[in-house]
């Protein structure tokens, strides 16, 4: 007895192929087979749409493709330009002080250093004028919340006057 035989007597036994005796062994493989056929093509055909529609988005979005590339490039420039400055900067500073060393000595290599470190400092782009610009506006805005936090707490009185005549004060406590 094959383990197909096996398996047929083991199904009628449960119960699973009762409606299915009089149907042959060899229908039930040949339909079998037939289901994995088609739904392996259904599936084969699913995926080429899948890639057509790939394909056609691909093709359909090439100037957003372009102008996103365009922009992460600008964008890497934009980040980049000041390390490449610096880069530059610091190539010239080592070049002046190897030359400043072969001409006049180590005291003199050292002086040239500093004129590079006041403009790394506090250049146009420095790290003291970056500093700034961060620092700056973080205290305007912790300064202006005390002052409206004062303004708000304080007590005031108000000085009556009518005509240039003297009437009085008028206390009015905290303003909210």
């Amino acid at each position: 007895m094959s383990i197909l035989d096996k398996a047929t007597n083991l199904c009628y036994t449960v119960g699973i192929m009762k409606n299915l005796k009089h149907i042959p062994v060899s229908v039930l493989n040949t339909l079998g087979e037939t289901a994995i056929a088609v739904t392996a093509g259904i599936l084969a055909n699913l995926f080429e749409f899948g890639l057509l529609t790939l394909k056609l988005i691909w093709e359909k979005t090439v100037t957003i493709r372009t102008n996103a590339l365009n922009l992460g490039k600008y964008l890497f420039v934009f980040v980049a330009s000041p390390f490449v400055k610096v880069s530059i900067s610091f190539n010239n500073m080592k070049r002046d002080m190897k030359q400043q060393v072969e001409e006049r000595g180590a005291f003199w290599g050292a002086v040239a250093f500093f004129p590079y470190f006041v403009k790394f400092v506090f250049g146009k782009r420095g790290l003291g004028v970056t500093a700034f610009n961060y620092a700056a506006p973080i205290f305007s805005v912790i300064f202006l919340f005390n002052v409206v936090s004062y303004a708000t707490s304080a007590n005031l009185t108000l000085k009556l006057t009518v005509n240039g005549e003297f009437l009085g004060y008028k206390h009015s406590g905290l303003i909210r």
